[in-house]
């Protein structure tokens, strides 16, 4: 699709053929061959002045959307954008897809989407891109009966945009980023006066790190039956599945940079003796607000994440003895939202050897895990320092042939996302043992 500085150059173009033609005939009048032609420039003029006219609003759209900015875009760039959404046609996409020649806007905004791509560093390996733009999170509401509660849901295009417990808890989202982004960084005395040109020493606990793109793939079976009768509610089902998926993926990202980041942010506990690693005790969840806090990474905004078994755990643990007052209350642990996940569980924990004290009883460490086959992650992070990073929007395989004898298409999404905090020191975890 040409841009609006090419389309321009084409129209000039005509403009000095229909100029030339004219001055050719000042002197006399026209014969039917110049007028046809003359005419058939004026055609051309009147169709390159809609394309350009299209191709200034869309440029102007995508720019607006993809726009890292914290206001509301004006209300005539939400109308120009609920157009493109709605004329938008997922199932024809996929359909047209299939064959290998997309067409309208769908074509459209595919080749803008591979721009994306290309800008961001991607090759994506997809039949089907859809530009970040038109992924922009919104809900409308389903009902209009005034005297009923309507749930609300997004369009297909909406839908798409990964549904991840991180954002949903406060973590920063970014679009438009490419190669490897580098996330803010800061001393870790934030008193200390550091010239622009001097980074914040390796050895802070607050120096900054980079952060690259990671290939994630949600893959959805449809028949063709099914493909072929679609409707805008039978598309945002499918998109609700690639939604959820997604956002998992980037999610279990997260919990595994931070256990993967062991020297500088990891706390495990222990009780007795014993090598044996505890559950939830109103000392050790304190404990991890004070590893974040002495590394200065703590935040109003910080928060727990837990398995659904953990924290079940810390609401019938009593903070005190014979208090009846679980450590968990009203979703808070010590004033921080406390939020559950079935991916903090044991599989994010590979490592068999475990330092079983904390930073509270000091002491040795121990390899002799008795009940490692059983442990879970229970994480604490500063969700203002939290980044969940786009490159580029969604790249889909619309494969027909691998499943073609069950009458099976399969949809593979690609999401090239990864998302961590911007500093070590701003998130931390302890092994538990909620079982």
């Amino acid at each position: 699709m040409k841009n609006s500085k090419q389309l321009k150059e084409a129209r000039g173009e005509r403009i000095d053929a229909l100029e030339s033609l004219v001055t050719s005939a000042e002197a006399r009048e026209m014969n039917a061959e110049e007028v046809t032609l003359s005419e058939n420039i004026m055609g051309e003029v009147s169709d390159l002045d809609q394309q350009i006219e299209r191709a200034e609003k869309l440029e102007a759209t995508l720019k607006r959307q993809a726009a890292p900015v914290s206001h509301a875009v004006s209300d005539n760039g939400s109308k120009e954008m609920k157009e493109n959404r709605d004329a938008y046609n997922l199932g024809k996409a996929i359909k047209e897809a299939g064959t290998g020649r997309l067409t309208g806007l769908e074509a459209e905004m595919a080749q803008e989407a591979r721009n994306e791509f290309r800008e961001a560093g991607i090759s994506p390996s997809g039949t089907l891109q859809i530009p970040i733009a038109l992924m922009e999170k919104r809900a409308d509401t389903v009902s209009t009966t005034s005297n009923v509660i309507g749930e609300t849901q997004q369009s297909v295009l909406q839908g798409l945009v990964p549904d991840s417990l991180l954002e949903r808890a406060g973590a920063n989202r970014i679009t438009g980023v490419a190669g490897s982004v580098l996330l803010p960084s800061l001393p870790t005395d934030a008193t200390d006066i550091i010239a622009e040109v001097t980074t914040a020493p390796s050895s802070s606990a607050m120096s900054g790190r980079k952060i690259d793109p990671v290939k994630m793939a949600s893959m959805i079976t449809i028949s063709q039956q099914a493909l072929n009768m679609s409707s805008g509610a039978f598309d945002s089902v499918v998109a609700s599945q690639f939604r959820k998926h997604s956002g998992a993926l980037i999610d279990q990202q997260f919990i595994d940079n931070v256990i993967a980041d062991k020297t500088a942010t990891y706390m495990e506990r222990k009780e007795t003796a014993a090598a044996v690693v505890t559950g939830l005790t109103f000392q050790n969840v304190n404990g991890l607000i004070a590893k974040v806090g002495d590394a200065n990474g703590i935040g109003d905004n910080s928060k727990f994440f837990g398995s659904y078994a953990s924290l079940a755990e810390g609401r019938v643990t009593e903070a005190v003895s014979n208090s009846g007052v679980g450590i968990l209350q009203n979703g808070n642990i010590a004033g921080y939202e406390a939020l559950a996940t079935s991916l903090c569980n044991v599989s994010r924990i590979t490592d068999a050897s475990y330092n079983t004290y904390n930073e509270v009883y000091g002491g040795g460490a121990s390899t002799a895990v008795t009940n490692d086959a059983t442990l879970e992650p229970f994480l604490f992070a500063n969700m203002d320092d939290v980044y969940v990073c786009y490159w580029g929007g969604a790249d889909l395989v619309v494969d027909e042939f691998t499943s073609a004898h069950l009458g099976i298409t399969r949809l593979i999404m690609n999401v090239y996302a990864n998302a961590n905090t911007a500093h070590a020191a701003s998130a931390a975890y302890m092994v538990t043992d909620p079982v």
